[in-house]
């Protein structure tokens, strides 16, 4: 992996960097993702649980399918429910996370897991009776909160495809914030694209007209709504 000049401003699950915020009173960390990944970028550590006053150690959490309605709840004790707090806790910091090129959130973590969390039905107590589809709290609300952002789990940084893809979708980003705060114009998004983009969609002919058709009727009336929907389109092709 080469460095790029200036370090990629990334969230992290703070447990994957060592810190003992764990309900366990432990830590998950990733020496991987710590020391080779901290070359390019720039950890920004969260941990939801601990920034809405959950102590360390405390009782595990769980999502549970209550109603129809996906909580957060207690393992031992169901009325604890921090659904809401998570939710609140992610919106109150968003203006936070519009600074990141990136999020790597813990895997299978009720709050933080980006997919595949085990979720139980309320009244169901055998704790082998789950199904492996739900996503964390505080994780769903960020996305929908920055629906750009790419977003990982240490499993993925483990996967070399994966993880490439993942650096290659935050550097995109982060050129284009620099590309926003010079001032966007049809000139310089086009040039964008040339420089940037096409080599990374290439495989992607069908998707990538789109973008040509965006491109095309382009100017600078509507260069902001435009410009938006290009690159929402660039992140979903590369996701």
């Amino acid at each position: 992996m080469s460095t790029p000049t200036t370090k990629l401003s990334v969230g992290i699950s703070s447990c994957l960097l060592g810190e003992e915020v764990r309900y366990d009173g432990g830590h998950r960390q990733n020496s991987f993702i710590k020391y080779k990944l901290a070359e390019i970028f720039d950890f920004v550590p969260f941990c939801p649980e601990v920034a809405i006053g959950l102590g360390v150690p405390r009782d595990p959490l769980q999502l549970v399918n209550k109603e129809n309605r996906i909580r957060c709840l207690g393992v031992k004790d169901e009325k604890i429910d921090v659904t809401d707090p998570l939710i609140n806790y992610a919106q109150t910091i968003n203006n936070s996370h519009t600074q990141l090129c990136g999020y790597i959130f813990k895997r299978g973590s009720p709050s933080c897991g980006i997919k595949n969390v085990k979720t139980f039905n309320f009244d169901q107590k055998d704790p082998d009776s789950f199904k492996a589809t739900g996503v964390g709290i505080y994780a769903r609300q960020v996305m929908l909160n920055q629906p750009l952002l790419p977003v990982a789990d240490e499993d993925d940084m483990d996967d070399v495809l994966m993880r490439e893809n993942f650096i290659q979708r935050v550097r995109l980003l982060h050129n284009w914030f620099q590309l926003l705060n010079e001032g966007l114009t049809v000139r310089k998004l086009k040039a964008f694209h040339s420089r940037l983009v096409i080599n990374l969609i290439k495989q992607s002919q069908k998707q990538s007209q789109g973008l040509d058709k965006l491109l095309a009727n382009i100017d600078k009336n509507n260069i902001e709504k435009t410009g938006y929907e290009y690159i929402q389109g660039v992140m979903k092709i590369l996701t």
